[in-house]
């Protein structure tokens, strides 16, 4: 952030940049334009950096976009995990291709069928279909081959038991990350 007040740090502030400025212009000025060249040369130099920062942070904070903070990752591949304040959601094509299948309409017709409505939705605040975590644990279940077990063992042991404990701590994460905005306190079930 810009330091507008006080002289605490010379990197960033405004005031101490525009002052050098003015001492190198007023220099400048009077003819004695080599004793201008470092304070400009010092004054850019900053800026240069300052805007290099901010470019990188935005750039960070664009490239997660959606993902920070809501994912998974299973084998290299983002799962994305959605919770709310009483439930936990796991996206339904993300998990598929995690457990080695390729999603497509009749399939998840079939999917939400054999799951129930009930925990194969569209959750409020996401725009995509959801397993509950109960919904997914089902499906994983009704896989028998080695891929989908290991997604399975990923999940039951190291995906939902991560979001229990935070949500039982009331963690800031948990909160951050809730799709409802952390408006509500919830009863702590997952």
């Amino acid at each position: 952030m810009t330091n507008w007040s006080g002289l605490s740090d010379p990197n960033s502030n405004l005031r101490f940049h525009a002052f050098l400025l003015g001492v190198a212009a007023l220099n400048a000025y009077f003819g004695n334009f080599l004793m201008s060249v470092p304070l400009i040369a010092w004054v850019l130099a900053r800026w240069i950096l300052m805007g290099a920062s901010r470019l990188k942070h935005h750039a960070e904070e664009a490239a997660l976009g959606d993902w920070n903070g809501r994912y998974f990752a299973f084998d290299g591949r983002q799962v994305r995990v959605h919770w709310d304040a009483t439930a936990i959601w796991v996206d339904v094509e993300d998990l598929m291709r995690a457990a080695g299948r390729q999603p497509d309409q009749a399939t998840l017709g079939r999917i939400r069928l054999r799951i129930g409505a009930a925990d194969c939705q569209v959750p409020s605040g996401t725009d995509r279909l959801c397993f509950s975590d109960q919904g997914a644990v089902a499906y994983l279940d009704g896989l028998s081959d080695m891929a989908a077990q290991k997604v399975h063992r990923w999940l039951t042991r190291e995906v939902l038991p991560n979001i229990v404990r935070l949500r039982e701590r009331q963690s800031d994460a948990f909160r951050r990350f809730r799709v409802d905005g952390g408006e509500s306190g919830g009863d702590g079930r997952a």
